[in-house]
């Protein structure tokens, strides 16, 4: 079965290392993607984030996907340095003790004031159990 996502384009942040693209699915009213056309770094993040919560309007929860952290080095040196020194994170393996990554990856980020502080008042709930 082919299964093809159409997300929609609706606005997007001039961050200077390249634009970064705003999408929000049909399917997912609640949910709005971030979509850097490059890696950004921590200011260009934190604006987008900023930008992309603006059209956020009345609602009261809703889903910030970021996509590959890839396009986040910044974040991605935050996480290696949080796992080398966990015991939650099995250093020969390259993965959690237990769970999956994502899940470690969500609870190491909720714990990290460098990635709260791009929400203000909006409170990080776990999407992963």
């Amino acid at each position: 079965m082919l299964e093809i996502l159409i997300a929609a384009a609706f606005a997007s942040y001039p961050a200077p290392e390249c634009a970064v693209a705003f999408e929000r699915r049909e399917q997912e009213p609640h949910a709005l993607f971030l979509r850097p056309a490059c890696p950004i770094g921590r200011s260009s993040m934190r604006g987008a984030v900023r930008a992309i919560l603006a059209h956020a309007g009345e609602a009261r929860e809703l889903s910030l996907s970021f996509g590959r952290i890839v396009q986040y080095p910044w974040l991605s040196d935050l996480l290696a340095r949080q796992a080398s020194s966990s015991r939650r994170w099995d250093l020969a393996a390259g993965r959690p003790v237990s769970g999956g990554e994502n899940a470690y990856v969500a609870a190491a980020l909720r714990g990290m004031p460098e990635f709260t502080v791009l929400f203000d008042a909006w409170q990080l709930a776990p999407l992963f159990g």
